[in-house]
């Protein structure tokens, strides 16, 4: 199981490494606020808020390039999901809307990931999010298991709300992606 967890946070860093944005500025603009219900994750200037309703959230400070240096980045793993034994993790950006120039989610990941970098992707909408849900190929040596993500995007008020969630699992990348949205459906805006 170690070995898997490795893995995870391997894949997961690497993947991270893959979204890119123009801004670099190492200061944080996000906002957060826990309570017993979950998790509000803002910023200090969009009038949108996420709330994420689960309690096993855990903030990881460390930040990267490129788009992990955006001040309105954020990331977290949770450590209790249904269905799974391994952390997921979430992490995203609450972005001026004026930055979102693309019709839909999938054109603008196809183009950032590359068809020949992903596959099993498969598209699926819910409460104006926007989700474009896919795996990414993980070491030979690690067999039977699949590394599913989801870059999902809302567009309100003046916020754009993109969300990046992934689990790295032995369990087949259909339930993955599912739980995956699952999660997704669980995730309120507020403001």
């Amino acid at each position: 199981m170690n070995k898997i967890k490795c893995m995870v946070l391997g894949l997961c860093i690497l993947s991270f490494f893959c979204c890119a944005t123009n801004n670099q500025v190492i200061n944080s603009n996000i906002t957060t606020n826990s309570n017993d219900q979950g998790i509000v994750i803002g910023t200090k200037d969009r009038t949108i808020n996420l709330f994420i309703p689960f309690q096993t959230l855990k903030s990881v400070s460390q930040r990267g390039d490129g788009g992990q240096s955006n001040p309105n980045y954020f990331y977290f793993v949770d450590t209790n999901v249904k269905d799974i034994d391994v952390e997921l993790h979430i992490s995203g950006w609450l972005l001026p809307i004026e930055n979102y120039k693309y019709d839909h989610v999938a054109n603008f990941w196809l183009e950032e990931y590359g068809q020949a970098q992903i596959f099993n992707h498969d598209i699926r909408e819910i409460n104006n999010w926007q989700a474009f849900l896919f795996d990414i190929p993980v070491p030979k040596e690690f067999k039977d298991v699949n590394s599913s993500h989801m870059r999902a995007n809302l567009l309100q008020g003046d916020t754009w709300i993109d969300l990046h969630l992934s689990i790295t699992d032995r369990k087949p990348s259909k339930l993955l992606h599912d739980i995956l949205f699952e999660y997704l459906k669980n995730i309120q805006i507020e403001g």
